[in-house]
C-alpha cells in the first residue's frame, strides 16, 4: 500500500514539475553521504578528465573475469597513518599471489616506482593486465603499462566488488599493518 502511494505521489510530482523535476534529489539520501550538488555524472566526468587514456573495466577481455589464466593482477594502495605512506599491494587473480611494497608517501610517482621495482622480479609472461581503482595513486598508470608491457583497466567508481580479491587481501593485511594515529 505504501509503495502504491509513493508511486502515485512521484507521478504527480513529475507531472506538475516536469521541466524542473530533479529525480536525483528525490531519491538521494543525504544520511548515506552519497549526495553532492554535482550528481554522479559530474563525478564520472572528473574521473575521465583526471586520467587521460584510461580504459574502463567494461573493455577488459572476458578471459580476465573468468580467472582462467595467470598474469591478471588487481592493484591498490593501503594507507598508513597521517603522512606515513603505506603499502602498494598487487594480487594475482588466479593464484592469489600477493606482491607488496612499502610506500614512503602517498604520491603517484612513488607508487609507480615501487610497483615497477616489484614487477621487475616477476617473469613478463606472468604480467598481462592490471585492474585498479580510481585513486590518485594511479594517475601515472602509463608508467606501469610501459614498464611491464601490460594493460591497465580502471574499475567503475564506487565499485570495490570489481576488485574483490585485492580488497579482501587489504582487509587481511590491515590486521597486521594497522593505521596508527
Amino acid at each position: 500500500m505504501d509503495f502504491q502511494f509513493q508511486a502515485e505521489a512521484e507521478y504527480l510530482l513529475r507531472s506538475w514539475y516536469a521541466p524542473t523535476f530533479n529525480y536525483y534529489a528525490l531519491h538521494c539520501s543525504n544520511a548515506l553521504g552519497k549526495c553532492n550538488s554535482r550528481g554522479f555524472k559530474a563525478y564520472n566526468a572528473k574521473i575521465s578528465a583526471q586520467f587521460k587514456g584510461r580504459v574502463s573495466i567494461s573493455n577488459r577481455p572476458k578471459i580476465v573475469a573468468d580467472k582462467r589464466r595467470f598474469g591478471d593482477w588487481e592493484s591498490d594502495s593501503m594507507e598508513g597513518g597521517k603522512s606515513k605512506g603505506g603499502l602498494a599491494t598487487h594480487a594475482e587473480r588466479k593464484s592469489r599471489y600477493l606482491v607488496a611494497g612499502k610506500l614512503d608517501n602517498k604520491r603517484s610517482d612513488t607508487f609507480m616506482a615501487v610497483s615497477t621495482a616489484l614487477f621487475e622480479q616477476i617473469e613478463p609472461r606472468f604480467i598481462k593486465t592490471f585492474t585498479v581503482d580510481n585513486g590518485s595513486e594511479f594517475s601515472q598508470f602509463k608508467t606501469l603499462e610501459a614498464a611491464t608491457n601490460s594493460k591497465v583497466y580502471f574499475a567503475d567508481p564506487y565499485s570495490p566488488w570489481q576488485r574483490g580479491l585485492n580488497e579482501n587481501t587489504n582487509g587481511l593485511l590491515r590486521r597486521y599493518f594497522a593505521k596508527r594515529l
